[in-house]
């Protein structure tokens, strides 16, 4: 007798591709079901009243594009590496990145956001710490977050340059 001919062979054949098909699709959906941060660095001058100086203000914006909640466990700034830093008289080796930590969820609790939630962090920055950093390092910086999982994203954004420093200092 010849296998090609019997309907259990069919059926087999039918049940083989049918399942292969829904196993790509629910990997596909799986891939698919976790969070997803997008993120937006920007650095500016601003001020609070009018009569208020003019501070260094770093504003950090969350999405989550994903289907999953995410919970924001911490955030950090982290610098290209450097030879050394000055820091008044202070001389510094440095052997890898630097990290500046902004958002620790020990101390101010974790942010959550489902899907398609945004939410907003703005930090003060010093502008001792800004003129060194923007002095010494690249003018690039790389924002880190955290969730609770572990999970890392990034998202990289551009520090002052050295000029507009100055002249916004000057301006105060």
């Amino acid at each position: 007798m010849n296998i090609l001919k019997t309907p259990t062979f069919w059926f087999s054949l039918w049940g083989a591709i049918t399942g292969t098909i829904a196993i790509l699709f629910t990997w596909s959906s799986h891939r698919k079901d976790k969070a997803n941060l997008k993120l937006d660095a920007s650095l500016n001058m601003a001020r609070d009243k009018v009569d208020d100086p003019l501070q260094w203000r770093l504003e950090i914006n969350f999405r989550n594009a994903g289907r999953r909640p995410c919970y924001i466990d911490r955030v950090a700034l982290e610098f290209p590496p450097a030879k050394s830093l000055k820091f008044g008289d202070l001389d510094l080796n440095v052997s890898g990145p630097i990290r500046m930590t902004i958002f620790n969820s020990k101390e101010h609790g974790l942010i959550s956001l489902n899907e398609n939630q945004k939410h907003s962090i703005t930090s003060i920055v010093s502008e001792a710490i800004l003129q060194m950093l923007v002095h010494q390092l690249k003018e690039q910086a790389t924002l880190l977050v955290y969730d609770s999982l572990g999970h890392e994203f990034t998202c990289k954004f551009n520090l002052p340059s050295k000029e507009h420093i100055s002249l916004e200092t000057k301006e105060q």
